[in-house]
């Protein structure tokens, strides 16, 4: 755009324009008023309120593409992340908890998507698959945790995909004290 203008003038550059578009084009382009000022350039990012570049206004941005959430204030995963940082437990089992539902705690299928040959069996039951969900619900140890807790049987019962898909019907089920002393003891297991 910045070709098009004649700043020392204060004028578009109207031959210029006339040479580089389309008569219809160039009629509306030389319609538009021009700024009387000329502040200096500067870059603005839009993501944030005061328009500066952050490392965590980028992640939340990179964090909502992947997730599909641009534009929208609420999605499951969004409410998943509110949720786990709302929760009132000390913070190293609220950084569990995000892990958890990041898919990313040390569990054998996790250590076998990085090194091809690991065996996956669980070291307690010998299942052939030592999952998160397996391993935090369905392992016999963690059942006869579950079995004890007072906690309503489709919450650790019910088979789920993903811990995320456990810890979202957990989070319509129970009040946020219930969900912490939930995820506590999902940190114990």
């Amino acid at each position: 755009m910045s070709d098009l203008i004649d700043y020392e003038r204060g004028e578009r550059k109207e031959a210029f324009i006339r040479q580089m578009f389309l008569p219809g084009d160039a009629d509306t382009i030389l319609s538009i008023p021009l700024c009387c000022s000329w502040p200096e350039d500067k870059l603005i990012w839009h993501y944030t309120n005061n328009g500066r570049f952050t490392v965590k206004s980028a992640y939340q941005l990179q964090l909502s593409l992947r997730l599909g959430a641009v534009g929208s204030t609420s999605t499951p995963q969004t409410d998943v992340w509110k949720n786990i940082w709302r929760l009132n437990i000390p913070p190293r089992i609220r950084v569990f908890a995000w892990r958890m539902c990041q898919g990313a705690l040390p569990t054998k299928e996790n250590l076998a998507k990085c090194i091809p040959s690991h065996h996956m069996r669980c070291a307690i039951c010998g299942d052939l698959c030592e999952s998160e969900p397996h391993i935090l619900l369905y392992c016999p140890l963690a059942q006869a945790v579950w079995s004890g807790s007072g906690f309503d049987q489709k919450l650790w019962q019910t088979r789920f995909c993903t811990m995320t898909d456990c810890f979202l019907l957990a989070s319509q089920e129970l009040s946020m004290d219930e969900l912490g002393m939930f995820v506590a003891i999902l940190w114990e297991c």
